[in-house]
Order: C-alpha cells, then sequence, then structure tokens
C-alpha cells in the first residue's frame, strides 16, 4: 500500500472534493459511520461526527467505552497525517480515556487535535460530545510515525 486512503480522504475533503457528511471510506470509518464535517490542516485540527448503533451496546443498555475509545482515536490519528512524510501513517502507542457520562446510542461529535508534533512522536487530544452537546468523553493518545504496511 503506497498511500493511507483515510489521509487522501482527509486531503480530498480539505480541497473541496467531499462534502460534510460524506462517510470516511475505510473498513474503520464505515463501521462507525465516521464523517468529517470541518479540517484545518493548518491548525492541524478536525470535527468528525460518528453513529452509535444498537450493536455497540453491551448488556446494560449503554455504548461500550472501546467503542467510543475508537471514534477518538480514529479522530487523533486522522488529524495528525497530513503532516507526515508520504509512506508514514500515524500508530497509536498510548491513549489515555476518561468517560464524564453515560453513553447511549445516538450520534456523536469529535473534536480532535494535535498538541505536539514532532518527527518520530505525535501528541493530540479529543473530545467526544452526544447528540445533546454535553461532553460524554475525553482522549490524549500518544502516535508513533511508522511505516505503512
Amino acid at each position: 500500500m503506497n498511500e493511507n486512503t483515510d489521509m487522501a480522504f482527509l486531503k480530498e475533503f480539505a480541497a473541496g472534493k467531499h462534502t460534510p457528511g460524506d462517510i470516511l471510506p475505510s473498513g474503520l470509518g464505515t463501521l462507525l459511520s465516521a464523517r468529517i464535517m470541518a479540517v484545518d490542516l493548518d491548525a492541524l485540527t478536525i470535527e468528525m461526527e460518528f453513529e452509535a448503533g444498537a450493536e455497540m451496546v453491551h448488556g446494560g443498555g449503554v455504548v461500550a467505552g472501546g467503542q467510543l475509545g475508537s471514534m477518538m482515536d480514529l479522530a487523533m490519528g486522522l488529524v495528525a497525517q497530513p503532516k507526515l512524510p508520504k509512506g508514514k501513517t500515524p500508530a497509536t502507542v498510548s491513549m489515555n480515556t476518561d468517560f464524564h457520562r453515560p453513553c447511549r446510542p445516538g450520534k456523536y461529535r469529535c473534536r480532535g487535535e494535535v498538541t505536539r508534533l514532532g518527527r518520530s512522536v505525535i501528541f493530540t487530544k479529543a473530545q467526544l460530545y452526544n447528540d445533546e452537546d454535553k461532553l460524554s468523553a475525553t482522549a490524549t493518545s500518544i502516535l508513533m510515525v511508522v511505516d505503512m504496511a
């Protein structure tokens, strides 16, 4: 694989070739109904929307934390990609997540940003909001720059 398909989509979005709400075409993007709503490639920030369906709910009736973490992980990894050299991709080394309230199936909005960009390590953070615009979860991550598979 020569190019990260998520990065290609992100660059096309920034160039106006996709409209807000188009689903990210990768497998994870499709699974999470991930939609880029806005991106600033200079500030390295991204706004995304996700859909947590009934298949993401555990027996207690709330969305599994891993699913919510995947939403934030995708946003943080995606926003880190534009500054990477061709043939490189970010890989999550460490991710710390805090959940602020029980999350029910529905739409979620996520804001991701790069807080520090190094040559081999990238620091990011994300906030996840429910459909009532209440902060539901936050995360920070350390990403390692690696060769694409």
